[in-house]
């Protein structure tokens, strides 16, 4: 909560009026739900991600009703590797340069050899990754329904995010530009 009310404070220099929050179900809504969301974990990544989800309402930059309180609940439900596998997958290419690293020089493979490269932690955890893979594609994040179909070193670098997957990843991260989610 005091990252939240510092991050506040500074959109309050950049001209939103947040006194006026107090009166927007929408972000009330929202951080209540986060708050109960926070208390029940200790990982930084998820209090970042509502962190983020709470800011974003607050300069209406959050999606409808109804994905925002799905994307709250994906949020509360996915561990740090369901965030992180899925925003490695939204951009390989720029995950890898974004961390300093090349990026895997693969003429061919599946898409596990990427992910096993990003996160050596998951190296030999397949049956851990394959779950969690599904859980993001049976709630239509990614649009790929596996990851270990052999394509081309091009078709390794392609984005496997849904719109809806780009919209909850946009949620989850907080710029102060007006880019909304859907």
């Amino acid at each position: 909560m005091q990252s939240v009310a510092l991050a506040l404070a500074g959109l309050n220099q950049d001209g939103v009026n947040v006194d006026s929050l107090s009166k927007n179900e929408e972000f009330i809504d929202t951080v209540l739900q986060a708050t109960h969301i926070a208390l029940r974990s200790h990982q930084e990544e998820k209090h970042e991600a509502l962190r983020n989800a709470i800011l974003n309402t607050a300069i209406d930059a959050a999606p409808t009703d109804m994905r925002r309180q799905m994307f709250l609940r994906y949020v509360d439900e996915f561990t740090p590797e369901h965030l992180g596998i899925l925003t490695l997958f939204n951009d390989p290419t720029d995950w890898f340069a974004g961390r300093g690293l090349p990026f895997p020089d693969m003429y061919m493979g599946g898409l596990s050899h990427i992910l096993e490269k990003a996160f050596p932690t998951l190296e030999n955890e397949r049956e851990i990754y394959d779950q969690i893979w599904k859980d993001l594609y049976q709630r239509g994040l990614v649009n790929t329904d596996g990851l270990h179909t052999t394509m081309s070193g091009h078709g390794l670098r392609a984005s496997r995010t849904s719109e809806l997957g780009k919209a909850f990843l946009r949620f989850m991260r907080f710029t102060r530009s007006t880019e909304s989610c859907p």
